[in-house]
């Protein structure tokens, strides 16, 4: 029964079916339901449920965003949580090798880590997008596009702070990093493998995967040329 979710205030919803669904009341608190094979619910390792249940390992939830099997939360004092799959690093730190599935958060929502002034988030299929006060962009997890906006698909490449073969796979950043090139971002949006950030003078940068026919990534952020002054869409 869902008749108590009438009050909601923020919802966001998985990319893959089954998936995780989440609903923010009006005092803060989350209420999960759906998936939970890799922990997607935030309530701890446990089965799937038809049920909502709260989230009670975080509140003060001002806004959040699911990916494919994992989900992102904005706290009031600008720090972000996260729960669900780690496989690519999605939560913010590398899990360790034994932890074939990524799930080494038993289902729980930890802290990520280097963040604390952010004023928005977004999320992809497995990498996050956090906008700081200072109108700045941290990206981390999955980077085999280019979609975390630093310039390297591979880890590897990065020197430090980045995870070579997270699971078979070395174009992952477990810890958040900042996006080249970019300042005065005023918001940000994720889907699939692209990242977008709308800039204060009303032009929109992109970066990660390109599904056109070029068929060339984009691994720093590039000018959408063909949109000009852009504004945020309303919150409905």
């Amino acid at each position: 029964m869902l008749a108590r979710l009438l009050t909601v205030a923020v919802v966001a919803l998985g990319s893959f079916s089954p998936a995780a669904a989440h609903a923010d009341t009006p005092s803060g608190k989350t209420l999960s339901w759906g998936a939970n094979d890799t922990g997607q619910l935030g309530t701890g390792a446990g089965p799937s449920s038809l049920a909502s249940g709260v989230l009670s390992s975080v509140d003060h939830i001002k806004a959040i965003a699911s990916g494919a099997n994992h989900t992102i939360a904005l706290l009031d004092d600008g720090t972000v949580w996260a729960w669900g799959r780690n496989d690519r690093g999605q939560l913010g730190f590398a899990p360790p090798a034994s932890d074939e599935r990524g799930d080494a958060s038993d289902g729980r929502a930890v802290q990520v880590p280097y963040l604390s002034a952010v004023v928005a988030i977004a999320a992809g299929n497995a990498h996050n997008l956090a906008l700081e006060s200072d109108g700045t962009i941290w990206a981390w997890g999955d980077n085999t596009w280019g979609q975390l906006g630093n310039g390297h698909p591979n880890a590897d490449d990065l020197g430090s702070g980045g995870t070579a073969g997270l699971y078979g796979y070395s174009n992952s950043e477990p810890v958040p990093v900042p996006v080249s090139g970019l300042a005065g971002v005023t918001a940000v949006a994720a889907g699939g493998n692209r990242s977008l950030a709308l800039l204060s003078d009303g032009t929109v940068q992109q970066w990660g995967e390109d599904t056109t026919a070029f068929g060339a990534d984009w691994l720093d952020p590039l000018v959408a040329t063909v949109l000009t002054g852009v504004v945020p869409l309303p919150f409905l």
